[in-house]
């Protein structure tokens, strides 16, 4: 695989547009010339001034939903609109961390068989920077036993392999939360443990939300409850908060 592999950025947005210049800014600081980014905005329009400040950026691809299919479904529809070979799936309000393109170039272009490329994080929670890897084989071995039992992964630490997610089948359209766990039980089921490449370096910097965020958008409790369950029923796994 050469080492100049060009890189589909793909983010849904439902109420969160007036995250996105930031993070345009972000991955304008690092994509690559055949690099693209497309948006899907969720059932709403983009305003005019989103929509001016998006037209300074060629590589960037916009598609508006008439009505609000939710995240699982806005990702199937990017990832089928993408025209490379490596997928991210970046959420508006999270951004990449420094050098996470070229990262993932550098790594992938040395593989010729992968799946997932999962990389370390920084994580704000409680206004505290965290960083969050699987930097040893210990950890790797905790997360891959844990799969049945909670979400371990967040697709922000990720790079997809555009032929292996469409084998996959993305994103299961029925959940309406953490359709990521029930994503990588699958992989985990067709290609084992080997599914998941790992590195240490850092990948991507990922948002928890402080109380006092206007913006935050909560998962109702039944919605989050019918999610597991149907989780459960899929996979015969048993939920367990980590």
């Amino acid at each position: 695989m050469s080492k100049h592999i060009p890189i589909s950025i793909l983010t849904p947005s439902k109420g969160m547009g007036h995250h996105i210049p930031g993070l345009i800014k972000n991955i304008d600081a690092q994509i690559g010339p055949y690099d693209e980014v497309i948006l899907y905005f969720d059932g709403e329009r983009p305003t005019n001034s989103l929509r001016e400040f998006l037209g300074r950026y060629p590589y960037v691809r916009i598609i508006i939903g008439k009505i609000n299919v939710g995240p699982a479904a806005g990702r199937n529809l990017l990832a089928k609109e993408a025209i490379n070979p490596i997928l991210r799936f970046q959420d508006a309000d999270d951004l990449l961390a420094p050098f996470s393109l070229d990262q993932a170039r550098s790594i992938l272009g040395a593989l010729e068989n992968w799946q997932i490329l999962v990389g370390g994080q920084l994580m704000y929670r409680n206004k505290v920077l965290h960083r969050v890897s699987l930097h040893n084989a210990e950890k790797r071995k905790q997360m891959l036993k844990a799969l049945p039992e909670y979400n371990p992964l967040v697709v922000n630490l990720c790079y997809f392999n555009a032929a292996c997610f469409k084998e996959v089948g993305g994103f299961d359209e029925n959940i309406r939360f953490e359709e990521d766990w029930d994503l990588w039980l699958r992989y985990h089921k067709l290609y084992g443990d080997d599914a998941f490449t790992f590195t240490d370096r850092l990948l991507g910097i990922y948002n928890t939300y402080r109380q006092d965020d206007p913006h935050k958008l909560h998962i109702q409790p039944h919605i989050r409850s019918a999610s597991r369950e149907y989780i459960a029923k899929k996979h015969n796994v048993t939920p367990k908060d980590p």
